[in-house]
């Protein structure tokens, strides 16, 4: 999972935790239910879709909350556009190609940052069936700054610190 970390003070960011779940999605196996999986992207400034997590997939379940979070850094000047992706993996395969389709949705950052969170219907299928759940929470982070120091006087050189 890529982790993007915040930028510097003149621009203005947060980090934020993205936590998905799926209701209602398309069970394209025979003898058991689908095992989902979530691949979440960002569109990029020259506009390809970059790869910036994916969840861990669940097995025979139509309904998943995924314990794997998304990480990433709101830009509030920034339009960042997220695409997720739902797949019923099938084979022990990173490709996408070898897994089963059960279709995306779209939002933008700052859409879902003002929400909090959203149902988001997923589509890309003949047949459309399913919603994201996707909520946002901002995480606290510091930037303050410690020095420390440290000295011995006197220390007996077989332990750690007289060496």
């Amino acid at each position: 999972m890529a982790r993007f970390v915040p930028g510097s003070a003149s621009e203005p960011t947060s980090e934020v935790e993205l936590t998905l779940s799926c209701r209602n999605l398309l069970d394209c196996d025979v003898f058991s239910k689908s095992d989902p999986m979530c691949v979440t992207y960002l569109k990029t400034f020259n506009m390809d879709w970059q790869e910036i997590g994916r969840t861990e997939t669940i097995d025979n379940n139509l309904n998943p909350d995924f314990a794997t979070k998304v990480h990433l850094l709101y830009r509030f000047e920034e339009q960042q556009i997220l695409k997720f992706e739902v797949y019923d993996v099938d084979v022990n395969d990173p490709s996408l190609d070898k897994q089963d389709f059960l279709g995306y949705c779209e939002t933008t950052l700052g859409q879902l940052v003002s929400a909090g969170k959203l149902v988001l219907p997923l589509t890309g299928m003949p047949v459309n069936k399913g919603e994201m759940i996707v909520s946002v929470e901002e995480l606290a982070s510091s930037k303050d700054e410690v020095t420390l120091q440290f000295s011995g006087r006197g220390l007996d050189r077989k332990d750690w610190f007289g060496r």
